[in-house]
């Protein structure tokens, strides 16, 4: 019968079981790093879903209950007036990250300003601001800093073809594009 050697572990044995150690560990944090950026850009997609459904829910209760009667558009600044059947009116007012001030002078396309959207009575409006998911702050030319915010509005396109009111917002967001947008559309005097 043969002895086993019972003197303890070998430095080679210590070794290799390090470096399984190691292996195990990085791996294990490379998963840990990749499910935690899933887990961001998942809570970054509930927030705007959220945000585009709640502004979507108010405008479209007014566009369906006192039915939509009559539309002025100034397109200079991206307001829209509604008049509905029963007179009375509101306003939606978009106010997107391209028409800040001083926009594309220093930054290119990047603004400081993520924007907002403005609904309600032309005296008692709703101010409903873009979620703040994150922003950079960045040097000017100046010598100055400006925060750049991740998500923004990025177009605004409004138009009434053939007597249909049709309003799309795009936000974008570096990791998400222009994949979440706003959309409503209404038909005009329908009966």
């Amino acid at each position: 019968m043969k002895r086993l050697n019972n003197k303890g572990m070998t430095t080679v044995e210590i070794l290799i079981t390090f470096v399984i150690i190691v292996i195990i560990v990085v791996s294990m944090y490379a998963s840990i790093s990749s499910l935690k950026n899933k887990e961001t850009i998942e809570s970054y997609k509930e927030s705007i879903v959220t945000y585009k459904n709640l502004l979507t829910k108010d405008i479209q209760d007014d566009l369906i209950i006192n039915s939509l009667t009559g539309v002025e558009i100034n397109d200079s600044n991206n307001k829209v007036t509604l008049t509905f059947k029963n007179g009375s009116k509101k306003v939606l007012e978009v106010i997107s990250a391209s028409s800040c001030e001083n926009a594309g002078k220093e930054l290119g396309d990047l603004c400081s300003n993520p924007g907002s959207i403005r609904y309600g009575d032309s005296d008692n409006m709703i101010d409903y601001p873009v979620p703040n998911l994150g922003s950079d702050k960045i040097d000017t030319a100046s010598g100055g800093e400006k925060t750049v915010y991740s998500l923004k509005i990025y177009s605004v396109n409004i138009n009434t073809t053939n007597n249909i009111l049709n309003v799309k917002i795009q936000l974008y967001h570096p990791d998400l594009g222009t994949k979440y947008s706003i959309n409503i559309v209404s038909p005009i005097n329908y009966e």
